[in-house]
């Protein structure tokens, strides 16, 4: 598209809006493109330059943990450590639940085709919820678990409907070689309802015993030791 210089003249001095900052700024505060009608880009080049920033930023860091595993893990331990209510805040920042929901499920189906570990431990959660619940009767759960589901009846009873069975210390505070027994402990159990077990999380635990405490610390990854309830 051919223009004539009186016209390249008036465009060149009116105004444009960016639109990352939303102001009105002149054609010489834009980068140049050809695929532009008006022959400047859409972003002033103030907003283009954090843009590119950001984004070599979080390549830079990307590579950072990629090469150094242990020092990034230890660094995110310490980072929760110091800020122990980002998660519970991060989760109300969502305005639409049900998205913030579906994109958690969309990485738990993910990470289940994927890691051969975590599909194992999906596995055995499974059998287990199914063996309290009554649903299935298995001499080898009982085992694993170290007590009968007539036991786990008689302390909290069969529960009601619209009710999930909640770890007061959660799975993930647990270090990957705990045994079952301790993670699935019945002081470690309670009946709790099923919208408020979505909201809890793994973000913080309940209260338990003493003795069950003791029991479960030499388990519990360190950055987690701290909010740990009696």
């Amino acid at each position: 598209m051919f223009r004539s210089n009186t016209e390249l003249f008036i465009i060149k001095d009116i105004m444009k809006l960016c639109c990352t900052c939303k102001e009105q700024k002149e054609f010489r505060d834009f980068y140049k493109s050809t695929k532009s009608v008006d022959g400047y880009q859409r972003q002033c080049k103030a907003c283009k330059r954090k843009s590119n920033k950001s984004e070599h930023n979080k390549q830079r860091c990307k590579k950072y943990r990629e090469n150094n595993p242990d020092k990034s893990k230890k660094s995110s331990e310490n980072w929760r450590l110091k800020n122990p209510k980002y998660g519970i805040e991060y989760y109300h920042s969502f305005e639409d639940k049900q998205k913030f929901y579906d994109r958690g499920a969309r990485y738990i189906r993910e990470r289940y085709n994927k890691d051969a570990t975590y599909r194992t431990y999906k596995k055995i959660h499974s059998q287990v919820c199914s063996f309290l619940k009554g649903k299935v009767k298995n001499t080898n759960t009982s085992q694993l678990l170290q007590y009968s589901m007539d036991d786990f009846i008689k302390k909290y009873g069969s529960g009601s409907l619209g009710c999930d069975i909640d770890h007061k210390i959660p799975i993930t505070w647990f270090n990957e070689d705990t045994p079952i027994s301790i993670i699935w402990h019945l002081d470690n159990l309670q009946w709790l309802d099923s919208k408020q077990n979505k909201t809890k999380g793994n973000r913080y635990a309940d209260a338990v015993v003493e003795s069950y405490l003791q029991m479960a610390l030499p388990y519990i990854k360190k950055e987690f030791i701290a909010f740990l309830k009696k």
